[in-house]
């Protein structure tokens, strides 16, 4: 050891010689009793613990035995300390994803539990008020009776029991008032006016054009359309015959009762079918029957209407399946013969045309026979209309050929759509026939009165204006 008095400025010497660095590079500081020696020369050749070894007999001989301690912590501030650091850090960065999933974790936690506690509120309101609902129900009762059954009194609290008079029997068996409760609402008054506007509408609606016009309505479809939906459908309420559901193809789709067709009654039971009388041009009485594509219980009926009205026209608008949807069960046979309750029907001869084919049928019953022309149209897709319109109309120039004084019987599958274009495409052939103009808009509403929602959509209403326009331009044989 050295002799020289241990003074701080000698242990920095020192030290600045242990590690061969200038004696500006070490420092001293002073912290209480402690005294602390550090180097701040990053390239210092020495360890924490060396210094501490070397140092420590001049802290001794200093009386600076508190500084030992602080030395090596100090001395900790060199490139061997930063790099100590450096790795805490990465080592606390490895832990930044977990904490960040953690965070994310509890935030949907939280979310799915607030979407848990407000879909719960919800249901429970929701019992709530159908609970309110069954104490005090906002639908109040029609007395169906004009007389009064008891008088009026306050509401009552649904959670007191009302006193009961007591009555005796033959006073209750006295009372002949009788009380209906509806839990509907009434019908509303207007109704029957509103019915009655609807009737007003289709008798009085009127377009009369001349063959310019028509040409012209097909350049503004805009109004065209606007003024097909203007026309009222006049679709029945309801059925009339009870125990008619299952005869009707559509559920909606329903005879007008004026019109409809009563089959002669068997069994005591007046017959049902889906059909209507349809006038013809200026009002002729049952010029066609509408009806719906016949069903495999309906087939025999489909044959008793053609019997009964003496019809030697039918005119067919459908395929048997359409997109997978059966429209119209197979009443006739392809080629041969087939019977279908007391009716034997045979095929006498077929001919072929581009979309339509024709068959001679025979058809017998209770040792009578008679001839029945059948038009089978396949062009013609279900609810939509054909790519041509000339098909169509060479069809009704042949049924024209044919037809006499009994009704022609059209129909595809539920009887308004197809069957609508055919029948107001041929009374408004008739009409330019006879008139040189056409009334599309007067052909439709009145068939409407006959059957509702004959042509179902405007597309179809738009095809018979174009229907009209063939016929005039390739069909008419002077148009002066």
């Amino acid at each position: 050891m050295e002799s020289k008095d241990m003074t701080p400025r000698y242990l920095l010497e020192k030290l600045a010689s242990f590690y061969k660095v200038p004696s500006e590079h070490v420092h001293l500081k002073m912290c209480g009793q402690k005294a602390l020696f550090y180097v701040v020369k990053k390239e210092a050749k020495a360890n924490s613990v060396d210094v501490k070894d070397w140092i420590a007999p001049y802290l001794v001989s200093a009386k600076l035995n508190a500084a030992i301690a602080a030395v090596p912590s100090e001395i900790g501030l060199t490139a061997q300390s930063q790099k100590q650091s450096n790795e805490e850090d990465k080592s606390v960065m490895e832990y930044v994803p977990y904490v960040v999933v953690a965070v994310i974790c509890l935030v949907l936690l939280a979310v799915i539990l607030s979407v848990w506690a407000f879909t719960r509120r919800k249901k429970s309101e929701k019992c709530q008020e159908q609970r309110l609902v069954c104490v005090y129900p906002s639908v109040k009762p029609n007395l169906i009776s004009t007389s009064q059954v008891q008088p009026d009194s306050p509401s009552p609290s649904p959670f007191s029991t009302p006193k009961i008079k007591n009555r005796s029997l033959l006073e209750r068996r006295g009372s002949n008032a009788s009380l209906t409760i509806s839990l509907t609402p009434p019908p509303p008054q207007k109704s029957a006016i509103k019915e009655c506007s609807a009737q007003l509408s289709l008798e009085s609606n009127t377009r009369c054009l001349s063959f310019n016009e028509l040409s012209s309505t097909l350049e503004n479809v805009e109004s065209l359309t606007k003024e097909f939906w203007e026309i009222p459908m006049n679709h029945p309420d309801k059925a009339i015959v009870s125990g008619s559901g299952t005869l009707n193809r559509y559920r909606t789709i329903i005879p007008n009762e004026t019109t409809r067709i009563k089959l002669n009654e068997q069994d005591g039971k007046p017959g049902y079918i889906n059909a209507n009388y349809i006038r013809g041009y200026n009002g002729q009485k049952r010029a066609f029957i509408a009806t719906q594509g016949p069903m495999p219980h309906t087939i025999v009926d489909f044959w008793k209407m053609i019997w009964q009205e003496k019809c030697e026209i039918i005119i067919m608008i459908t395929k048997l399946e359409e997109e997978a949807r059966n429209k119209c069960e197979m009443y006739i046979p392809e080629t041969g013969d087939v019977r279908h309750g007391d009716f034997e029907i045979s095929v006498e001869n077929i001919s072929y045309h581009s979309s339509y084919e024709i068959r001679a049928i025979c058809f017998r019953y209770n040792d009578e026979s008679r001839t029945v022309k059948h038009f089978w149209y396949t062009a013609w897709p279900d609810q939509k209309t054909p790519e041509t319109a000339r098909d169509l109309v060479q069809l009704i120039e042949d049924v024209k050929s044919v037809k006499r004084d009994q009704p022609v019987v059209v129909h595809c599958s539920a009887g308004i759509g197809r069957t609508g274009c055919f029948i107001a495409t041929f009374i408004g052939i008739l009409q330019i026939l006879m008139e040189k103009k056409v009334d599309i808009l007067s052909i439709v509403s009145q068939m409407r009165l006959d059957r509702g929602g004959m042509v179902q959509t405007y597309e179809q209403y738009e095809f018979i204006h174009q229907a009209l326009n063939v016929y005039i331009s390739d069909f008419l044989p002077d148009t002066s």
